[in-house]
């Protein structure tokens, strides 16, 4: 019997490029979302581009998790998001 077949991970990289929304750069715009996890002001990263960036394109869209593998840490599209939360700054902390 041959084990399930998983499609590699999509990671996310830098690099994008910034300018005016549309087919040449949909690929460097990501959401930030409110993410339910019991902890208060819990965020996720989604790349999921509204039609209106691009209305002729199609989007597999996706959260963003953690990718471990040969211990290494990434962050790629998966279906389990990574939490994260803000935190304020006071200008003399910066």
């Amino acid at each position: 019997m041959l084990g399930s077949i998983h499609p590699p991970p999509r990671f996310v990289i830098t690099g994008g490029t910034i300018g005016i929304p549309g087919p040449n750069n949909i690929k460097n715009w990501f959401k930030i979302e409110k993410y339910e996890t019991g902890i208060p002001h819990s965020y996720k990263l989604r790349y999921c581009p509204s039609r209106f960036m691009c209305p002729t394109c199609h989007f597999d869209c996706a959260d963003v998790g953690l990718y471990q593998n040969r211990g290494y840490t990434r962050l790629a599209f998966n279906n389990k998001p990574y939490p994260f939360g803000f935190s304020k700054v006071n200008k003399n902390d910066a």
